[in-house]
């Protein structure tokens, strides 16, 4: 084979080589897509009216993460010290808000454990805070 005939066998599969990549990072570029946007509607779809809390850290969070760890105290007999809101979500329900937090909570030990709490605060006609669910998740 001559070297013109190499050179050009080389151009034809390096064109049908460049293809195939071409082709392959279309392809993976639309899956991409759909993947983010398959995630997009799960995440809509599962959320159930819940609503990410932008910043756990605002005061009013942390007294409703408070008041959920004073209540559990008191109905359980345990004593717990409130650390910090990990994560948190709301939710508007009839009257009022909902909070669905996870909370890091300790005993006198050194040992952080981790709570999910759901809190209803309720505007009308009065103001008022229940305590609905209090769920161990990680210790």
């Amino acid at each position: 084979m001559s070297d013109t005939n190499r050179q050009t066998l080389f151009k034809i599969k390096d064109k049908e080589k460049k293809k195939r990549v071409r082709f392959r990072m279309k392809l993976t570029c639309i899956f991409v897509t759909f993947v983010f946007f398959v995630c997009a509607i799960g995440r809509k779809d599962s959320s159930d009216g819940w609503n990410p809390i932008k910043n756990v850290d605002k005061p009013h969070v942390r007294e409703i993460a408070n008041f959920a760890i004073r209540e559990f105290d008191r109905k359980s007999g345990q004593s717990l010290r409130f650390i910090q809101v990990i994560v948190g979500e709301t939710k508007t329900v009839k009257g009022g808000t909902a909070y669905r937090l996870v909370v890091n909570a300790t005993t006198d030990t050194p040992i952080l454990n981790y709570y999910q709490t759901v809190v209803l605060e309720n505007m009308k006609p009065k103001h008022f805070l229940k305590l609905v669910s209090f769920v161990l998740i990680l210790d």
